[in-house]
C-alpha cells in the first residue's frame, strides 16, 4: 500500500511539473496541493515541503503574492520537520525577495537573516552570497549606497570562494552600479568590464545586455555622450532578439536622457513613452517612475507644466510605494522646479528643503 501511495505522490508531483512547464498554472497549482497531502500522509515531510514550494512557485508565477509567501512559509515548516536546512534556507530567501518585491523591506530583511543563519549553519558560501547580493539590493532601495556596496563586496568575495563565476558577476555589476552613484567612474567602468568579459565567456545574453546598460550610464554621467549612445543602442539591439522587454526599456530611457541632452526634445519624448510603455507592459514599477520622472522633466523643457507637474507626482507616488528613496528625493527636486518656473517660490523652496533633507539621508 505504501508503495502504490508513493506512486500516486509522484505521478501527482510529476503532473504539476509538467503543467507548470506548459503553463498551466490551474492545473499545476490542484496537482502540487495534491501531491503535498498524499507526500504527507505518507510521512515524506521533505517532498511535501518540495510540493509546497512549487505551489508557492505557481502562485508567485499569478502575481498572488501573499498566497506565495504564506505556501513558502509552510515549505519551510515542512523542511524544518524534515531536517532539511538548506531547503529551508532557500525557502527563506524566496519569501525574502517576494518582500522586497512589495517593498516591506523590514520584514523582507529579516528573511533573509533567517536564511542567512541557516546558510552559515551549514558553511554554505553560495548561500551566503546570495544573501549579501539580496541585503545589498535592499541598501540600495533605502538609498544606503556605502551598505549596499558593502554587501556587494561581501557577495563577490563568496561566490569567488564558490567559484560561482555568473553570481560573481551579477554582483560585481551591482558594486559598480554603487561606484557610478558615487561618481567613482574608473572603479565602475573597470567592475563593469570584468562583468562582461564573465557574461561574453559564458554566452549569457542577459547578462551582457545589463553590462552595457551599466557603462552606458557611466558615460552618460561623464557626458561621454557618443559612447554613451553607441551602448544604449546596442543594448537596445541585443535586448530584441531575446524578447528582453526591460532591457530594452533601460535603453531607450538612456537614448532619451542625451537626446534631452543634446537638445532634441521630440526624439526624448518618443523614446521616454517607447521605455515607459514597455515598463508598464511588465508591471516594472522602478522602470515605470524612471521614465514618469524623465518625461516631467522632457515636458518641463516643452514649457507644458501642469504636464510635467503631474507625471512628476506620479513617479513620486511611485517610488515612495517601492520605497526607493534616491528615486524620491531627485523626482522633488524635479517638482521644486516646475513650482519655480509657475511663480511658486516659497512651495519650491520648501520641495527643495525637503530634498536636501532627504538627500543627507543617504549615504
Amino acid at each position: 500500500m505504501a508503495t502504490q501511495d508513493k506512486t500516486a505522490a509522484e505521478i501527482r508531483l510529476q503532473a504539476g511539473i509538467d503543467a507548470y512547464n506548459d503553463g498551466k498554472l490551474e492545473a499545476a497549482a490542484d496537482a502540487f496541493v495534491a501531491a503535498e497531502k498524499l507526500f504527507r500522509q505518507m510521512g515524506d515531510l521533505k517532498r511535501a515541503g518540495d510540493s509546497r514550494s512549487m505551489l508557492a512557485d505557481v502562485q508567485r508565477e499569478n502575481n498572488l503574492v501573499e498566497q506565495a509567501i504564506t505556501s513558502y512559509q509552510r515549505a519551510m515548516q515542512l523542511y524544518r520537520e524534515a531536517g532539511r536546512p538548506l531547503n529551508e534556507a532557500n525557502t527563506a530567501l524566496a519569501i525574502g525577495h517576494l518582500e522586497r518585491q512589495q517593498a516591506h523591506l523590514d520584514r523582507a530583511q529579516d528573511a533573509y537573516h533567517n536564511a542567512q543563519q541557516l546558510y552559515m549553519a551549514q558553511d554554505n558560501v553560495q548561500g551566503l552570497g546570495n544573501v549579501a547580493l539580496a541585503l545589498g539590493h535592499i541598501e540600495l532601495q533605502r538609498g544606503n549606497t556605502v551598505r549596499a556596496a558593502d554587501y556587494y563586496q561581501q557577495a563577490i568575495a563568496y561566490f569567488e570562494r564558490a567559484h560561482e563565476t555568473i553570481n560573481e558577476a551579477d554582483a560585481r555589476r551591482g558594486l559598480a552600479d554603487m561606484q557610478r552613484l558615487a561618481r567613482q567612474f574608473d572603479e565602475a567602468e573597470a567592475n563593469y568590464q570584468l562583468a562582461l568579459k564573465v557574461y561574453q565567456a559564458n554566452r549569457d545574453l542577459f547578462g551582457i545586455v545589463d553590462t552595457l546598460l551599466g557603462l552606458g550610464r557611466v558615460y552618460l554621467d561623464q557626458r561621454r555622450l557618443d559612447e554613451s549612445t553607441n551602448l544604449f543602442s546596442e543594448a537596445v539591439k541585443e535586448a530584441r532578439p531575446l524578447e528582453y522587454d526591460l532591457g530594452e526599456a533601460d535603453g531607450n530611457l538612456g537614448l532619451a536622457e542625451l537626446a534631452q541632452l543634446r537638445g532634441r526634445v521630440d526624439q526624448a519624448l518618443i523614446s521616454a513613452q517607447t521605455a515607459l510603455q514597455k515598463y508598464t507592459d511588465k508591471r516594472n514599477a522602478l522602470g515605470t517612475a524612471n521614465a514618469n520622472r524623465l518625461l516631467g522633466e522632457i515636458n518641463m523643457r516643452r514649457g507644458q507644466l501642469s504636464y510635467a507637474n503631474s507625471t512628476m507626482e506620479r513617479a513620486l507616488r511611485t517610488y515612495q510605494s517601492i520605497a526607493y528613496s534616491i528615486g524620491q528625493a531627485e523626482t522633488i527636486v524635479g517638482l521644486g522646479e516646475i513650482q519655480r518656473r509657475r511663480g511658486l517660490l516659497s512651495t519650491a523652496v520648501q520641495s527643495y528643503d525637503e530634498a536636501q533633507t532627504m538627500a543627507k539621508r543617504l549615504q
